[in-house]
């Protein structure tokens, strides 16, 4: 069984005439003691929303702060794989360098191919005034070049991609290259 307690309030007359006319002219308010345990318990409710609502602003605060540095972080991030995508779309210098010399050993069509598969086509036959991997193989042309095959293969791959002139056959089963001219 809840036991009510009773507090005294010292009021001055003035403060007591005061809260007796107010109560008298709102219905809400049943006596002096209800219109003060209203008011003593929506200050607290007040001080509690009060509080409530500093430690949300703080909350507010902190997000707001992390959000600031995942941003950066997303920029910071964006503008490395920006540079990464421009360095895989833009082979290297080395590579387009290669690319030109590649270019410049191919064999002339795919005719020139065949013709060197049947034995027609021997080589340095004295009209050719740049050696030429006649097979058009990456294996004929990577010792031509005294190149890398993989960096053959890369600076293949990005006159294929830049050069409709460059093609590709397969015979007996393995893939040549050779320019159209």
């Amino acid at each position: 069984m809840a036991t009510d307690h009773q507090t005294s309030l010292l009021l001055s007359e003035e403060q007591r005439a005061r809260w007796e006319k107010y109560v008298g002219e709102n219905p809400d308010f049943n006596s002096k003691a209800d219109l003060i345990r209203r008011a003593v318990e929506k200050e607290i409710s007040n001080d509690d929303e009060e509080d409530a609502q500093l430690a949300n602003s703080e909350a507010i605060s902190e997000v707001q702060d992390e959000l600031r540095q995942l941003r950066t972080l997303v920029e910071d991030l964006q503008t490395t794989v920006e540079a990464v995508e421009a360095r895989t779309r833009e082979p290297a210098q080395d590579i387009k360098d290669l690319t030109n010399e590649i270019f410049a050993v191919l064999p002339e069509g795919q005719d020139h191919i065949l013709e060197w598969e049947r034995g027609r086509v021997q080589p340095n036959t004295g009209h050719e005034t740049e050696p030429t991997a006649h097979s058009g193989t990456l294996t004929a042309i990577s010792n031509v070049l005294s190149e890398d095959e993989y960096r053959i293969q890369q600076a293949l791959d990005e006159l294929q991609d830049t050069s409709h002139r460059v093609q590709t056959v397969e015979i007996a089963g393995e893939r040549r290259w050779y320019k159209e001219v």
